[in-house]
């Protein structure tokens, strides 16, 4: 969106003109003087088909994104000529290129440049795609044809719009071509992220574990050597008092020999 708007401004197109050694001169132009806009209609009962066939083969066309706006199938186009369609309701304001053969329904807004306003189909997709359109705040909300006609758009010579159709087409395409490899990218970033955070947790889960069982062994030893010392105290203190019980029996028992004698 933001290389688009960039693109079509005022200074991106006139950017465009001189590049392309074009007269730079470019000028706002309300849609209800370049374009001619109808309004789609109700379903064709008498030649319709949800399913195509060889007699149902153009496509009903109501409001919608993408492939939700294929209503079904018809027998005869009611628009010919490349166009773009804008929703009038429900999704209002989703814009498509149609160069195809169509049938619009429910109020489904086509766009058709006029001949003599060298405007062309695809810049017009382009300069509407990324557009908000006001619509009224009160009542049933929708975009009727005076109110797009309303619409201004900047209009460059048809080599430039040319040029900016086929930039923006590249664009387009490579966007496609990237839509699902980016997300795959970006999920596998996001794996390897997960392994490496989960890993360097377990490390530091491990580390801290190390820690404390070093300060455990530490402290065991600590109380072990305590305790080996109080052993030894007390073994050393028993017998010293055994050594010197040992010497007062010594000295009774001589004593009693002296007196037996």
């Amino acid at each position: 969106a933001y290389y688009l708007e960039k693109l079509l401004s005022e200074e991106g197109l006139k950017k465009c003109a001189r590049v392309l050694g074009e007269d730079d001169s470019i000028r706002w132009v309300k849609l209800g003087e370049v374009c001619e806009i109808s309004s789609g209609g109700d379903v064709p009962k008498h030649a319709f088909s949800k399913q195509k066939s060889d007699e149902y083969s153009i496509p009903v066309v109501s409001n919608g994104t993408g492939e939700n706006s294929l209503y079904g199938y018809t027998s005869t186009a009611k628009i010919t000529q490349h166009a773009v369609t804008v929703s009038a309701r429900g999704t209002i304001g989703y814009v498509a290129y149609r160069d195809y053969p169509y049938y619009p329904i429910v109020r489904l807004l086509s766009l058709i440049p006029k001949l003599d306003s060298r405007l062309k189909t695809k810049y017009l997709y382009y300069c509407l795609s990324n557009r908000e359109f006001l619509t009224p705040t009160t009542g049933i909300p929708q975009l009727t044809i005076p109110m797009i006609k309303d619409e201004s758009i900047l209009i460059p010579s048809p080599k430039v719009q040319s040029y900016v159709v086929g930039v923006l087409d590249k664009f387009s395409a490579l966007i496609a071509e990237t839509e699902g490899a980016l997300p795959a990218e970006i999920a596998m970033r996001k794996k390897q992220y997960e392994y490496y955070r989960d890993a360097l947790l377990k490390f530091e889960k491990w580390k801290k574990h190390q820690v404390l069982m070093n300060g455990l062994k530490k402290r065991l030893c600590a109380s072990f050597f305590c305790a080996l010392v109080k052993f030894a105290t007390f073994i050393y203190s028993m017998m010293g008092e055994a050594l010197v019980n040992c010497k007062i029996i010594g000295s009774f028992k001589i004593d009693i020999d002296k007196a037996k004698a």
